[in-house]
């Protein structure tokens, strides 16, 4: 005969006696919300427990543990969590599962159920239940803005784009969306406000991921607040600020700028003198030779740190008062085409490329951009001209190459020498 323990035996005989109406119980401590690494316990108690009931403490519907059993997976494969069972029979029959939860993550918060049950019809299942909630850090915050620039691409048809615009260099009554990101195991709620004014009536999208098994499921939350802005001189001096807060003030992380707006705000003007747009300065007017190869034009290029360049191009031969520019990446040939290219390409005559951008000091940034003349020839003599755009306006500096010839010059020489030779032949001769 198989044998019984004398815990079993002592809960047996106490259920002879026992009443129906059992009770299920769970309380946790410390409750939530709780920051990651934290610890907490859960006990879940069956009250009035016949002889044969279940007693079950499942987190999202997967059972961790049942009485008396051993912790299950995918919760086994974790050493943080521990489980024990006990039986109680004063002042009544009383089934126990204590679960220590130690160096709480995100994953392990969820509704967590205590259940008592049996196979009989005449008992359903008793539950209680308590919502974990565990906090952790937003893993990164970013602010932005983007002007609303109305533009007529199809006759008699008004559109509105967006532009990058550095946070202080709004106009007044420019119209602006703010943007603000957070992504994060927990879903954070987002504010931005204007000189501690909450910004309201914005737009949010959620989504959501996840990765892991059923009841230790890890998430990635990925929350975008959207709003519109009409700037005015009110708001210049202002910070704009994004706050991303996690289970009520638990974690919180901040963004923020300094807005200028007005007349203190860079000129937009196309070709103006405003002193923050882009200055320019290239290399001598390179005077190359027929067949000379690798021959570069540089032209370096100085911005404030919050207007970066927007655009930048080469024109070839256009001296009017707007050049128009061809489009960084692409090339020109012998007869002024512009044809794509690759940056390694042999296939043209010349390439565009550009080093990535340095700090001259704390207010500075420098780039440099280059034209690379694979192999010279007489064709690539004429102006060229590159065109930079920051948000504070656009400027343009044009240089001349001059392409000579040594292979004339030389045989021109030579035919003088021979003219020299000659004449001092002949006059010796007719002495």
């Amino acid at each position: 005969m198989e044998k019984i323990s004398s815990l079993t035996l002592v809960f047996l005989l106490a259920s002879l006696g026992g009443t129906f109406g059992q009770t299920a119980i769970l309380t946790t401590s410390p409750l939530g919300p709780l920051r990651s690494g934290a610890s907490t316990q859960f006990v879940c108690k069956g009250v009035s427990a016949d002889f044969g009931d279940v007693l079950n403490l499942e987190k999202d519907g997967k059972s961790i543990y049942t009485y008396i059993g051993a912790v299950q997976p995918p919760f086994a494969a974790t050493t943080r969590y521990v489980a024990v069972g006990k039986a109680e029979t004063s002042p009544t029959n009383t089934l126990i599962i204590t679960l220590d939860i130690t160096g709480l993550k995100p994953e392990d918060a969820g509704n967590y159920t205590c259940i008592i049950s049996d196979s009989s019809a005449a008992h359903a299942k008793i539950v209680d239940s308590k919502m974990l909630e565990v906090g952790a850090q937003v893993v990164s915050l970013s602010l932005s803005t983007m002007k609303l620039v109305s533009s007529t691409t199809v006759p008699g048809v008004n559109q509105t784009t967006m532009a990058p615009a550095a946070p202080n260099t709004f106009d007044v009554n420019d119209n602006g969306v703010i943007t603000c990101s957070a992504h994060g195991p927990v879903a954070p709620t987002i504010a931005v406000s204007i000189g501690g004014d909450i910004l309201t009536g914005g737009e949010i999208a959620v989504t959501k991921s996840s990765s892991g098994e059923d009841g230790l499921k890890m998430y990635n939350h990925s929350v975008v607040y959207t709003v519109t802005r009409t700037f005015t001189v009110s708001d210049n001096g202002k910070e704009l600020k994004c706050t991303s807060d996690v289970l009520g003030g638990l974690y919180t992380k901040q963004q923020s700028v300094t807005l200028q707006v007005g007349s203190e705000a860079p000129s937009t003007t196309t070709s103006g003198p405003s002193p923050y747009v882009p200055q320019i300065e290239c290399n001598n007017d390179p005077k190359p030779d027929i067949g000379e190869t690798n021959i570069e034009l540089k032209c370096s290029v100085e911005v404030r740190k919050e207007m970066p360049v927007l655009s930048m191009g080469w024109s070839f031969n256009d001296t009017s008062d707007a050049p128009v520019e061809m489009v960084s990446g692409q090339c020109l040939t012998d007869d002024g085409m512009v044809k794509d290219c690759l940056k390694e390409s042999d296939d043209y005559d010349i390439q565009t490329y550009t080093r990535d951008p340095v700090d001259v000091n704390a207010n500075t940034t420098e780039y440099s951009y280059y034209l690379r003349f694979q192999k010279i020839t007489k064709e690539h003599t004429g102006i060229y001209t590159i065109k930079v755009t920051n948000s504070a306006g656009t400027n343009w500096k044009s240089n001349v190459v001059t392409v000579s010839d040594k292979s004339v010059s030389s045989t021109a020489a030579i035919c003088a020498n021979v003219a020299v030779l000659l004449l001092a032949v002949f006059l010796t001769m007719f002495r």
